[in-house]
């Protein structure tokens, strides 16, 4: 039998490997100000019980003494446990088969490292998988959500951080079926190579939420770290410019960036991993858009689903021009990386460009286009990342507050003659949208799908289903 006091396991005591169906059993004693602690390693749960003046069978409520938050059926890599409002000692059983260590309170658990590329470190607690990666380190500025924003394909190869306090405090939704589009995911898993905040809340609270953010992080294999100064972290990366880091386990020797750090190739691999496999189709309208997918959010197919469009997702890596004859446009989705690697599909898009068929690009997509159009595109010095980016419209004079993710922009003073800037960034007068003069053929750097952020650009989709139905573009 193992102890745990304070919340705090001894785990030698109890790795015995018990046999499935019989118990190890570990008295917990634990104030209620100090409750909670997890469980780790588990291959399968079939019950959890809690033992003292109550006896309480598989792992639900009673009252407000026991809560498990996890998986009780099929394979689950982790299950965390949390007393409420108790003053007396507690046994737990639990059966099931062991691969793995138990471990304590967050006091117990490892210590994160995160080495700037200028050698400024940063220290936290885990609070995800134990594992080494590196990245762009880049910061996110949103005060909610995080699901939406850990599935962007955008984010795929980079170390995130969030800036608001308080993360993790509704949980996340269950896993979404294989090959559904069901939000709020963008994607069917975490894209981000490792995750950083300020204050991590594992008692979360939300009607929809079947699992805590730091079990799914487990789930999937991603580092976390909490306690980090975020605020500090941002200023610097502000006055520094985003740059690669390392986040690495602290007592961790011989981590090395290509050595035994994951790391994601940003110049080919990475377009490649966030592209879907093969072509698929999506709704029943009458009209069909061709959403080229360097990475697109799945909000992008559910907004033109909706607006009674079918959507002909293709891999961008694909000969594009048959699908490109079959739809009635052209959809060119967000995605990760520097446009300018992306000369294959540029040359495509060109192509395109020489017909009539209206054409629409989103965040990466309107890099691609300007790109395609003959403009120029350059690295911001760290970005737009978050829910609150003001934009003008240079056409109409209104403002709109956007929801952004990217890294690169157009330089609008090289736009061809026959283009011309539609949108500017208000903080920075960086471009947020371009358009042609004669063509139906625009695009815009922000994402008016939101997922999450504001809605209020949204408009821009009835814009372009108006023109793919009246080829005349307005």
């Amino acid at each position: 039998m193992g102890e745990l006091h304070g919340g705090l396991f001894d785990p030698g005591a109890v790795l015995e490997n018990p046999r499935p169906g019989q118990p190890a059993v570990g008295r917990v004693e634990v104030l209620a100000e100090e409750a909670g602690f997890a469980v780790q390693g588990l291959q399968s749960v079939d019950d959890l019980v809690l033992e003292s003046h109550e006896v309480v069978a598989d792992g639900c409520y009673v009252g407000s003494h026991l809560r498990c938050l996890g998986s009780r059926d099929g394979h689950y890599a982790d299950s965390s446990v949390r007393l409420h409002d108790s003053r007396k000692p507690y046994i737990l059983r639990i059966y099931g088969d062991f691969m793995g260590a138990y471990k304590g309170s967050r006091d117990a658990e490892a210590l994160m490292k995160l080495i700037l590329g200028d050698g400024v470190e940063f220290s936290g607690a885990s609070f995800g998988a134990l594992a080494g990666v590196a990245g762009e380190v880049v910061f996110n500025t949103g005060m909610a959500g995080y699901v939406e924003t850990l599935t962007d394909p955008s984010y795929r190869g980079q170390i995130l951080v969030l800036t608001y306090p308080l993360i993790g405090n509704y949980g996340v939704p269950g896993t979404r079926p294989e090959g559904s589009l069901d939000g709020p995911f963008e994607s069917d898993r975490i894209q981000v190579q490792g995750l950083i905040v300020q204050n991590y809340v594992d008692a979360f609270s939300h009607h929809d939420a079947d699992r805590s953010l730091a079990a799914w992080l487990r789930t999937e294999g991603v580092p976390a770290a909490t306690g980090v100064d975020t605020r500090t972290l941002t200023r610097h990366l502000r006055a520094a410019g985003t740059m690669k880091g390392r986040l690495i386990p602290e007592d961790s020797e011989g981590y090395d960036v290509g050595t035994r750090l994951r790391e994601t190739d940003m110049h080919s691999e990475v377009f490649r991993l966030v592209a879907p496999a093969e072509v698929t189709r999506h709704g029943e309208g009458a009209q069909s858009i061709l959403l080229v997918d360097v990475g697109a959010k799945d909000n992008i197919v559910r907004s033109l689903v909706k607006r009674g469009i079918s959507v002909i997702r293709a891999p961008w890596h694909h000969d594009l021009m048959p699908y490109y004859e079959e739809a009635d446009g052209v959809l060119i989705g967000n995605g990760p990386g520097d446009p300018s690697d992306l000369d294959p599909l540029i040359a495509q898009i060109r192509q395109m460009l020489a017909g009539d068929k209206p054409v629409m690009g989103i965040c990466l997509g309107n890099q691609i286009l300007a790109r395609a159009a003959g403009a120029t595109t350059f690295k911001l010095p760290y970005g737009h990342r978050g829910v609150n980016q003001p934009v003008q419209d240079l056409i109409t004079r209104r403002c709109f507050i956007t929801s952004q993710n990217h890294g690169y922009a157009v330089d609008h003073d090289a736009l061809p003659d026959d283009w011309e800037p539609w949108f500017i960034n208000l903080n920075d007068g960086s471009n947020e949208g371009i358009r042609s003069k004669t063509r139906p053929f625009f695009g815009v750097q922000f994402h008016p799908e939101a997922h999450p952020g504001p809605e209020e650009t949204a408009y821009l989709f009835d814009e372009f289903v108006r023109s793919v139905r009246r080829p005349a573009f307005a």
